[in-house]
C-alpha cells in the first residue's frame, strides 16, 4: 500500500481492487463531484479503459476544479464532458495507470485508476518475491591481506599502501604470492578494466552475450545521467559488489575502473534492448566522444579476442563471443569511421606546402 500511495502524490486515496492470483491489489481513486438528484449510480468497477455511461450532471469538487482549471462560471459538467474531457485530462496526473472505472461512494462520483500494468523496477529476494524500492545497505567487505613466505612461516600483515597489500586486498594473489585465477585474468589487461572483466566473469549468472556489449562502458570516460537505468549498470554493480567502494590509484575509483562511463552502451545503441528513450541523452554528448567510445570498445574486443588462452569456460566463452561480435561490427564500424571520401586533388598531394605573402 505504501508504494501505491506514493504514486501521484497528494492526489486521491487508496481503494481495494479484486484479488489477483490470491494477492490483494490496490489502486487510487479521486472524487469527481456530486451527481444531480435522481441520477442512478454508475456501474461499479467497470473495465475496458473507458468511462461507463451514466446519467445526470456532476458538480465538480474543488480539487477537480484546481487540477483541470475549470472556470468558476461552470457549475456542472455534463456526462459527455466528464467522459470525453475530464477523465482524459485527469489521467495525465496518474502516470502509468489505466482508468479502472467509476464508482458511486459516499454520495460522490469517484474515478478509479489501476496501476497493475505499470512497469516498475524491482529486485527479486531470496524467496523469489519481487520488491519495489527495496531498502539497501552497504556492507564492508572482509578481505585478507596477510602474507607468508611459505606454509611453515608465520603470516604477517602486508604494509598498507604497498602493491602487495593492494594485490591481496583485491584477491589477485594468495598469501604466498601465487597468482589467483582473478590475478591471471587481470594480468591480461591494463589498468582497472581487467578487474571489472574478471568480476563479471566470476558472476555465473551474468550472460557473456550481454557482458560483451556492456564492456563499452570501461574505456568511455563519458558519464551522463540517463532517464532510466540500463542493462549495462549490471557491470558496475558486479564490480562494486566484488571489490567494494574502494579507491586504488590508477585502477579503481569508488569501486569502478578509472574512465568508466556509465550508460555508454545504451548511448551507442549496443544494449540488448535499445529504445528511443535514450535519444535525448545522446544529444548531450558530442559525436566525437561517442565515436571515440566506439573505437575503444572495438579495441577492447580485439584485445580480448587475441588475449592469452586460459583454461576457464567463462573466459573461453568471452573470447569466442568477443571475436564473433567484433567480426559483425567490423563492417558497420568501417562505414562510420572510414567513410568513402573523394580522392585528393593534385594540389593536396603536393609534397611541400606553398605559401605566398601578399
Amino acid at each position: 500500500t505504501k508504494f501505491v500511495h506514493a504514486l501521484a502524490p497528494g492526489l486521491g486515496r487508496l481503494f481495494k481492487l479484486a484479488p489477483r492470483e490470491g494477492e490483494t491489489c490496490y489502486g487510487k481513486e479521486i472524487a469527481l463531484g456530486t451527481q444531480g438528484e435522481g441520477a442512478p449510480p454508475p456501474p461499479l468497477n467497470s473495465t475496458g479503459g473507458e468511462a461507463p455511461p451514466f446519467l445526470g450532471e456532476v458538480v465538480p469538487t474543488r480539487t477537480l476544479r484546481r487540477l483541470l482549471r475549470i472556470p468558476g462560471n461552470i457549475t456542472k459538467l455534463s456526462p459527455e464532458k466528464v467522459e470525453k474531457v475530464a477523465l482524459p485530462k485527469l489521467a495525465d496526473f496518474f502516470k502509468g495507470a489505466k482508468l479502472h472505472g467509476l464508482a458511486n461512494k459516499e454520495g460522490l462520483l469517484w474515478a478509479q485508476f489501476d496501476y497493475s500494468a505499470m512497469p516498475v523496477e524491482a529486485i527479486r529476494d531470496s524467496h523469489g518475491r519481487w520488491l519495489a524500492k527495496a531498502l539497501t545497505r552497504t556492507t564492508e567487505l572482509n578481505v585478507e591481506t596477510e602474507i607468508r613466505e611459505d606454509t611453515a612461516s608465520p603470516a604477517h600483515a602486508a604494509r598498507p599502501g604497498t602493491p602487495v597489500h593492494a594485490w591481496r586486498g583485491l584477491g589477485l594473489i594468495e598469501a604466498d604470492g601465487t597468482p589467483t585465477r582473478r590475478g591471471i585474468i587481470f594480468s591480461f589487461f591494463q589498468h582497472g578494466e581487467g578487474l571489472a572483466i574478471v568480476a563479471a566473469l566470476e558472476d555465473e549468472t551474468y550472460p557473456v552475450e550481454e557482458m560483451v556489449f556492456h564492456l563499452a562502458n570501461l574505456r568511455s570516460d563519458c558519464r551522463i545521467d540517463l532517464p532510466e537505468t540500463g542493462g549495462s549498470e549490471r557491470l558496475a554493480a558486479t564490480c562494486r559488489g566484488t571489490y567494494g567502494f574502494v579507491n586504488h590509484h590508477g585502477y579503481l575509483e569508488v569501486g569502478l575502473p578509472v574512465g568508466y562511463g556509465e550508460g555508454t552502451a545504451e548511448l551507442l545503441g549496443l544494449s540488448e534492448d535499445p529504445k528511443p528513450r535514450f535519444q535525448d541523452s545522446r544529444m548531450q554528448v558530442s559525436e566525437g566522444d561517442l565515436s571515440r567510445a566506439l573505437v575503444e570498445w572495438l579495441s577492447l574486443l580485439r584485445h580480448i579476442a587475441h588475449a592469452p588462452e586460459y583454461d576457464w569456460p567463462r573466459w573461453i566463452d568471452l573470447k569466442r563471443v568477443a571475436a564473433r561480435v567484433l567480426a559483425g561490427q567490423h563492417a558497420a564500424a568501417r562505414a562510420s569511421l572510414h567513410p568513402n571520401l573523394p580522392p585528393l586533388t593534385a594540389k593536396q598531394k603536393h609534397e611541400r606546402p606553398r605559401h605566398w605573402i601578399r
